[in-house]
């Protein structure tokens, strides 16, 4: 396995999520902050996987849940 960083941009209003880029190795912090302009979210993940394709999709996959999961919860309000 390999250390990746993934950084992507969250169009909230679409839900779309635009990989940017991977990068070997771990570079600057985890995070996400919000670009107030057009309700976009830049999106910093690190992951471990064999190729830099294999994280991409580990990441969309984990993004996804996510969203599934808070829509769910939303649901329950």
């Amino acid at each position: 396995m390999h250390r990746w960083t993934v950084v992507a941009l969250h169009n909230e209003d679409s839900q779309a999520l635009l990989v940017a880029g991977v990068v070997a190795g771990w570079h600057g912090d985890a995070s996400s902050s919000l670009y107030s302009t057009d309700n976009l979210y830049r999106l910093t993940a690190f992951t471990e996987a064999p190729t830099a394709d294999a994280a991409e999709a580990k990441v969309i996959q984990e993004f996804e849940a996510a969203l599934a999961e808070m829509a769910a919860e939303a649901d329950l309000v």
